[in-house]
């Protein structure tokens, strides 16, 4: 395993074994100066918010993985998340980190499962055997439409409960003994599958000594304290969305973004209100809308989603609107944060520092802009953590890139100047002669369509004896170019954590683990 140490972690080298914690040097210094920021200029409420938060989370937690010993009232919070999904150990080590830095504070640790993002795959994708080139799939689930994950219930039994043996016997050609087989997929058929996918995982990261705290963001999105955040949003609507599409802008313009809607979509402002960067939808519905909000008397926000009314709260008592907001999610109306809102509250309103991986950070610079520019905070400090592990790279072989470039070049060479391959042409001119009857062609007066019509001829005699020799390198680049997506599939680092030896993600954590302890 490589530690890296970059001036740029966004523009890191992800070579088989790289491990990069960003910044280097002590991360606990970091966390200390977010926290002391925050609490002097973060919102008031934010003690309220942690010790709501802290109960829920250690009440789910205990639930699925057993009770986590963690201080009543810890000062530093250290937060990361992602979807539900069975993700690479370049995600996964980011619950590491969290897990050792707060274990060094003596603070807690929180990893939040993003479960009001779209489902919208039930398995993995594999290589078919070392024998037979191609990709197939490993299903944890039976085919569903696409929907937010707080949405799916418990999976099919026999499906999910079959996954881990499914693994080990279709990594058997490969010599690969997963994690995934060592795991209980039918522990829990009782329980959602957002809840058994974080179990899964949750016990074996108790099995390394991690403590951390899981919590679900629809969980965190029904508490009193992102209520207060949302209500602050709503209320301030117009300067958020004014604030939030100029970090955009900004965000598109330095990265020489053209598309509308990478890396979000701006937020739009019609006759019927002003679109606030939150999901809804009504509970069992698959599909999530858009959030509009509209002032219709001085002290009354309307708020739908483009299409009909949610509801209406007071715009001039938080109190007020809080009661209002919990009586719609009574009605089965979720309202759920976005991306950005998701890490600007976590960041403001409840943690001393976030993880992010690569991307999370790179999209984090618009949260960033936006602090400054709508909540007028400095943004703290976040820290970046990934890894890159590759589970098929010794099967790949070669890398196929320079023998491709080299036929190619070859067959060029056949094209344009055949003399540099052909020893004799068919016509049984020399080669040599050939070659200083177009060389002197080249240095002629005469006229160049003239000239480039004898030069034809003088190639086309000299491939004649190449015809063969021609064939046998067409077909070698054929048999290359159609290797090229299995090479890079089986190069790839995006494969499933389960499905990697457990001593390799073991290995991982340590060296996580490691360098936030002993900082370079």
């Amino acid at each position: 395993m490589r530690f890296l140490a970059v001036p740029n972690p966004l523009r890191a080298p992800a070579q088989h074994g790289d491990l990069l914690l960003y910044p280097p040097g002590s991360l606990t210094q970091l966390v200390r100066a977010n926290e002391a920021r925050l609490s002097r200029s973060a919102v008031a409420s934010r003690n309220e918010t942690r010790a709501e938060v802290l109960a829920l989370a250690t009440r789910w937690t205990g639930e699925l993985l057993g009770q986590t010993n963690v201080a009543p009232h810890p000062e530093f919070w250290i937060i990361g998340g992602h979807q539900p999904e069975l993700f690479h150990p370049g995600v996964w080590v980011k619950n590491a980190v969290i897990a050792s830095l707060a274990s060094q504070l003596g603070g807690v640790g929180l990893n939040l499962i993003v479960d009001n993002d779209i489902c919208s795959s039930s398995s993995v994708r594999v290589p078919r055997s070392p024998d037979s080139p191609g990709i197939t799939t490993l299903d944890w689930e039976t085919s569903k439409p696409q929907s937010p994950w707080e949405e799916r219930h418990s999976p099919e039994a026999e499906t999910f409960a079959t996954f881990g043996q499914r693994c080990r016997q279709h990594l058997h050609s490969w010599r690969i003994e997963p994690l995934a087989a060592s795991q209980d997929w039918g522990a829990s058929p009782e329980r959602g599958i957002v809840d058994q996918l974080v179990q899964l995982r949750g016990q074996f990261e108790r099995s390394v000594g991690f403590q951390n705290l899981e919590l679900k963001v629809s969980d965190l999105a029904d508490t009193q304290g992102f209520r207060r955040f949302l209500f602050r949003s709503l209320s301030d609507a117009d300067a958020l969305r004014t604030a939030y599409n100029a970090a955009l802008a900004d965000f598109r313009s330095l990265n020489q973004i053209r598309s509308r809607s990478h890396p979000v979509p701006q937020l739009d402002a019609t006759t019927a209100g002003i679109e606030a960067p939150f999901w809804v939808w009504r509970a069992g519905e698959n599909r999530r809308s858009r959030l509009f909000v509209q002032q219709v008397e001085p002290n009354s926000l309307r708020l739908h989603n483009g299409q009909r009314e949610i509801g209406r709260l007071s715009a001039n008592s938080e109190s007020t609107a809080i009661d209002q907001l919990t009586e719609l999610r009574r009605h089965g109306w979720k309202i759920r944060p976005r991306a950005l809102t998701l890490t600007l509250f976590c960041r403001v309103d409840l943690g001393s520092v976030f993880v992010h991986g690569i991307g999370g950070a790179k999209y984090d610079e618009m949260t960033d802009t936006l602090m400054g520019s709508w909540l007028g905070l400095t943004p703290p400090n976040i820290i970046v953590a990934t890894a890159t592990q590759r589970l098929f790279e010794r099967f790949a072989g070669a890398p196929p890139e320079p023998e491709i470039r080299r036929l190619q070049d070859e067959l060029r060479q056949i094209r344009w100047n055949p003399e540099r391959v052909s020893a004799e042409s068919s016509s049984g001119t020399p080669v040599a002669a050939l070659q200083a009857e177009k060389k002197q062609l080249l240095t002629s007066n005469m006229s160049p369509q003239s000239r480039h019509t004898l030069i034809q001829e003088i190639n086309t005699s000299l491939r004649s004896g190449l015809a063969g020799h021609e064939q046998r390198i067409r077909h070698a680049l054929q048999l290359r170019m159609a290797s090229l997506p299995d090479q890079h599939f089986l190069r790839s680092r995006e494969f499933a954590a389960n499905l990697f030896p457990a001593e390799a993600i073991q290995e991982l954590f340590r060296e996580a683990r490691q360098q936030v302890i002993k900082p370079l």
